[in-house]
Order: structure tokens, then sequence, then C-alpha cells
């Protein structure tokens, strides 16, 4: 029996909606009860924020909001577990601290750390609080048991920047559920998903929109995702009205909505860990165009018809207004489903490994 502890404190920090990311959670239980047996238990360790209790297979804990009644209160949880016990930090740097001094005490408590973020973009940050962040990593990661990314890539990035070694690491994206095979014709609709911040650089997204628009006045854009950025982004879209239609964060059938909506889904963050929304694309067979970036270098390697890669806004631009009469070779998208899939259950299991 093995007992998994995630430990978030701020459960309004998420960006995933709640309910995606309680699904995903419980992707996770599954595969860790097929290794570790029926028994084996995932508890999420949410502020007192969270609106709710128990979902399917996990069950959400809520702590309080003082950190030193929340650190009293792990100590607590973890004491009576007899079995295998892991601990883990959620996707911030004091959560990683305090299961750090958690396991000070408790040494029997095996703790991980996950990096969502490209390594790359971490190492790139200026400015003070991104260097006192990239110093706590540095300090903190070379003492975790294990460390889970995202995408085999960064392994080498990670084993020489934060001094572990590759024993330690694991690597398990964010899975996805498959959707319906679909043969759809493209769309004239070119699409934004995720949050409007300025990490998925929205305003370079709303430049390369405006400059397709005056080449091909048939072409819509769509927007799913809200943010900080949303209202600026509004303003920039602004002059060519209905054309851009803005819909807020979207799940379940309101995104299979999207998706079937779009033909180009269109992507500009300067640095991107796995490629998620590229991915979901390429499920349903939606043309890519995204940056010259290495997550999409590697897509593009298996399925060259339809990733299409930019180094400049004018590349972007050419590569939208010329690839809407491009028809998706439907063998390469289910090629690309296959390999996904197994890809997918692969990492699943090596990661409840890492657990048990």
């Amino acid at each position: 029996m093995s007992s998994v502890y995630f430990y978030l404190p701020r459960c309004n920090s998420i960006s995933t909606p709640l309910s995606e990311f309680l699904a995903r959670w419980n992707v996770y239980s599954q595969s860790l009860r097929v290794l570790g047996g029926p028994a084996s238990s995932i508890t999420l360790l949410f502020d007192e924020t969270a609106p709710i209790e128990s979902v399917g297979n996990l069950t959400l804990k809520k702590l309080k909001k003082n950190r030193l009644l929340q650190f009293i209160q792990l100590v607590a949880t973890v004491r009576h577990d007899s079995g295998k016990t892991t601990l883990i930090a959620g996707n911030n740097y004091d959560a990683l601290l305090i299961v750090l001094i958690v396991r000070k005490l408790k040494p029997h408590v095996k703790v991980q750390a996950s990096l969502h973020a490209e390594i790359d973009s971490i190492l790139a940050g200026v400015g003070l609080k991104a260097k006192f962040k990239r110093l706590l990593l540095e300090i903190l990661l070379p003492r975790v048991n294990s460390l889970r990314l995202v995408r085999f890539q960064e392994i080498e990035k990670a084993t020489k920047q934060f001094h572990l070694m590759e024993a330690q690491i694991v690597v398990c994206p964010v899975p996805v559920k498959l959707p319906e095979v679909s043969n759809k014709s493209n769309g004239n609709t070119v699409g934004y998903l995720g949050r409007i911040h300025s990490e998925r650089s929205p305003f370079t997204w709303s430049e390369i929109a405006l400059a397709v628009s005056e080449l091909r006045p048939n072409i819509s854009f769509s927007i799913a995702g809200s943010g900080p950025e949303e209202q600026e982004m509004r303003k920039l879209m602004s002059p060519i009205g209905s054309r851009a239609q803005f819909l807020g964060f979207l799940t379940g059938s309101e995104l299979e909505k999207f998706w079937s909506s779009i033909g180009i889904l269109l992507l500009t963050a300067p640095f991107e860990s796995y490629g998620m929304a590229a991915r979901e694309a390429l499920l349903r067979g939606v043309i890519v165009v995204a940056p010259r970036l290495d997550t999409y270098v590697e897509l593009e390697r298996v399925a060259p018809s339809f990733v299409k890669l930019f180094s400049n806004k004018e590349e972007a631009i050419a590569q939208i207004a010329n690839n809407f009469e491009d028809v998706v070779n439907s063998e390469e998208v289910l090629a690309f489903r296959t390999l996904f899939e197994t890809s997918q259950n692969q990492t699943l299991k090596s990661l409840a490994t890492s657990w048990t």
C-alpha cells in the first residue's frame, strides 16, 4: 500500500479549472492503485478555500490558512502512515521548503517536487524575484527524493543545473483523455487557448492575428481563456470587431466545440515545457502554428504535415495565411494518436512507480 499527499497551499492559484485538475489526479490515482494495490490512496492538501472534500478516488483535506498551522497539520497527516508515503510539493517554492522540513521530522516520508515550467524559462528570469526563486530551486531540489518533469528533453538540463542524478527524475506530462477521432475539414478560424498572461505572449499573438486579418478577410479568431492581460488583448483585437471572439475559460463539451470550430491553433509563448495545447490540437487534426522551440520541433518530426514552425512574426503570418487550404492527413493524425497514447500509458506508470 502507498499513500501520496499533494501539498498545494493556495487552492485558488491553480490555473487549470478545478474540475479538470481533479480529473487529472483521479487518473494518477488509478495508475497508483494498479501498482500499489487497491488500498493505495491520494490525498490533496489544499487550504480551506477548497470547495469540496472528495471526488472519485481522491480525498481533499482542507488546511488552515496560517502556514504554521498548515505545517502542524502536514506533520500530523503523515505521522500515522506505516506504509510507503510520498509528500509532493505543489509547483511553488515555499511548499517545497515546507515538505523538506516535514521530512526532517519524519524521515520515512519521500519528497517529490515537480517542474512544469521549462527550465530555460526559469534560468532566463530577470529581476530580484526571479533570481531568488532560481536560487531557492538550486538549494532545495538537490535534497528531494525525486523530481517530476514533463519532457524527457529536460532531464539533461535538470541534472546539470540542479545537480540531480538521472535516477531521481521521473517524466510524466499532464494526462489527456483522448478525444473521439474526427475527420473534419479545417475551418477558417485561428484559435488561442490558455491563460491570457504575459508568459503566453498574447500581444504577439494579437499582432500576428491582426496582420493575418488584413491578408485574409474571411478568417476569424477565437480566444479561449482568461487572465490578467485579457482587457489589453481585447483592446488590441478591437479593430476587427466581431471577427475576434473572446470565449473565456472552457471545459468539457465547450472545449470540444472550440476544437471543432478552429482550423489552426496559433501559439506564441517564448518558452514551452511540454506543449499540451499543441498535442491536444494534433489529436483532433488541427494544424499547429508555433515558435521554433524544442518541444514543437519534436512534434514536427512526428507530424510534419500539420506542425508549422516560425522564427519571427513574418513567418508566422505566412504560415497561417498559406495553410488554411491544407487538408490534414487523417493517417498522420491516427499515427500521432497511437504514439501519444502509448507514451502516456508508459509515463503514467513511471510516475506511479515513483510513489510505490
